[in-house]
């Protein structure tokens, strides 16, 4: 099992959409999840049921839809929220990159109600300094902006938590990178690093 080779401290985040309890649940046992992630229309009243600690994410159209963080913020259970951009048909990973002065609002709002904010949406080694500079996120979030020709890019991690962490803001800041299993035996300590976040 890929989990059982990854070093102590190293996150081990399941991404799901619109799946039920039991499955999650089964699932975070077999793979020995720390965090479960939730791209779906999961409602509320679930989280606090979830045997993890809970990532939930929110697409956002714009400003008129920041009352979603209002309905999570103070969820039990609800470790955080993880704001991308609205695409139809599409619960994430599609590259797409969420306005930041929304994503500004975004934290605000979410801070505001005590949540913790993850920034997620079109980063790539190129724009995440930037982003941590100018939305200062408590975390980022990363998938297809570390890829090439569709696979995982060991060099593009590397380069992706580099820049993310040389940002003068990025002192608490959470890079989560969803990998492949051989990307993690590859780069094993930059697949999900928290640091020293309070």
């Amino acid at each position: 099992m890929l989990s059982a080779l990854l070093p102590p401290g190293i996150g081990r985040v399941g991404v799901f959409v619109d799946a039920d309890p039991d499955t999650m649940a089964q699932a975070a046992r077999a793979a020995r999840l720390t965090h479960l992630q939730l791209h779906g229309s999961e409602p509320p009243e679930i989280i606090p049921t979830l045997p993890l600690p809970v990532i939930k994410s929110l697409r956002l159209k714009g400003p008129g839809d920041l009352n979603l963080i209002a309905r999570y913020a103070g969820v039990a259970n609800c470790l955080a929220l993880l704001v991308e951009p609205y695409v139809p048909q599409a619960p994430g990973g599609t590259g797409a990159v969420l306005d930041w002065t929304v994503a500004c609002q975004a934290r605000d709002f979410a801070r505001a109600r005590g949540a913790r904010f993850i920034l997620s949406g079109g980063l790539t080694p190129y724009n995440v300094g930037r982003a941590v500079r100018q939305v200062t996120p408590d975390g980022v979030d990363v998938s297809t902006g570390v890829e090439t020709d569709g696979r995982k890019d060991v060099l593009k991690i590397f380069a992706f938590v580099a820049e993310a962490r040389l940002s003068p803001r990025a002192t608490h800041l959470w890079a989560k990178c969803q990998v492949s299993g051989a990307m993690r035996r590859l780069a094993p300590n930059l697949v999900s690093t928290k640091r020293s976040h309070s």
